[in-house]
């Protein structure tokens, strides 16, 4: 192992001074996978950072040699030379420009293969890297089948409620897959696993973008819903109740007050759109419609309520 600074191996693998023999492992472990040479060919950033990686853990992991290098780090200079006894030096220490420098003996090669590594971690019994990461591992290794990404339109409840549905490849077979509760159009949903089969028989995933049609009641903007309630100029001044329902088929009850202008939005919180997220709310717009026909004793009736209201006409 080359002579260097003392390193904070505790930092290198991103654990506390008090991190049990377990926690050290698993860390180990899950760097060690990360940035072993076999993963990363020709990057020398990721070929140090696995030096360093095994080395930290080679100390840490050995009770003894853990004690010894905590002892180092609360006091460097308690130590000279080399201890170890008649097994041979353990640490070496050295200060050939000044500094305090070290290098252990003995430390296992960095350069052990992945599946070597690997069967170090998980027993003698280990079968090499795919059978360790199972289906992850044999995914990376074999060649799975091609992305697939389709585009299909659905109905506007059907986006609302969502639920299963049959989905149709370019190569003909048909696909069954789940639409999200809430599918906005325009989102695209990525279903692992359910393309076409590659020539190891691991298939590949299947990407589906969600067109969604118009509804002629109700208009989304993000999980809010908007849509519209018609009243006459009578009930506009005198004021009145209505009853509309929601997109999933729930009544709702509207009071409009004496005076409502035409324009008026109402809002009615959790009757929007549902998603796994949570409900947003429907917006009820107010139109008010003037009668086109009236009969003459309507007419006159209207006449006789202006004049008493000081209306001219």
């Amino acid at each position: 192992m080359p002579v260097g600074v003392l390193e904070d191996y505790y930092a290198i693998l991103g654990v506390p001074e008090t991190a049990t023999e377990e926690e050290i492992k698993k860390a180990y472990r899950k760097l060690a996978l990360q940035y072993h040479p076999d993963r990363n060919p020709g990057d020398k950033e990721a070929e140090e950072k696995f030096k360093k990686i095994n080395e930290a853990y080679s100390v840490l992991s050995d009770p003894e040699k853990r004690r010894e290098y905590d002892a180092l780090r609360k006091n460097p200079f308690g130590f000279s030379g080399a201890t170890g006894g008649a097994g041979g030096p353990r640490w070496f220490y050295q200060d050939p420009q000044g500094g305090f420098h070290f290098r252990f003996e003995g430390s296992p090669g960095w350069n052990i293969s992945l599946d070597d590594l690997l069967r170090d971690l998980f027993g003698a019994g280990f079968g090499g890297f795919e059978e360790t990461l199972g289906d992850m591992g044999r995914r990376a290794r074999r060649r799975p089948g091609r992305d697939v990404h389709v585009e299909i339109r659905i109905p506007f409840r059907m986006a609302l409620e969502g639920g299963p549905t049959v989905v149709r490849l370019p190569s003909g077979e048909s696909v069954r897959i789940t639409i999200p509760r809430g599918a906005r159009d325009g989102m695209r949903v990525r279903y692992r696993g359910r393309g076409p089969m590659g020539p190891d028989g691991v298939p590949g995933d299947l990407y589906v973008t969600f067109h969604v049609e118009p509804d002629p009641h109700f208009r989304r903007e993000g999980d809010d819903l908007h849509t519209e309630v018609r009243i006459n100029a009578v009930q506009a001044m005198l004021g009145t109740s209505v009853t509309i329902s929601d997109p999933y088929g729930q009544s709702v009850r509207l009071r409009l007050p004496p005076g409502t202008q035409p324009g008026t939005v109402l809002r009615v919180r959790g009757h929007g759109v549902q998603t796994d997220r949570g409900r947003g709310d429907l917006y009820v717009t107010v139109r008010v419609e003037v009668p086109r026909t009236l009969s003459e004793a309507q007419r006159e009736e209207l006449r006789r309520w202006a004049q008493r209201a000081g209306i001219n006409l």
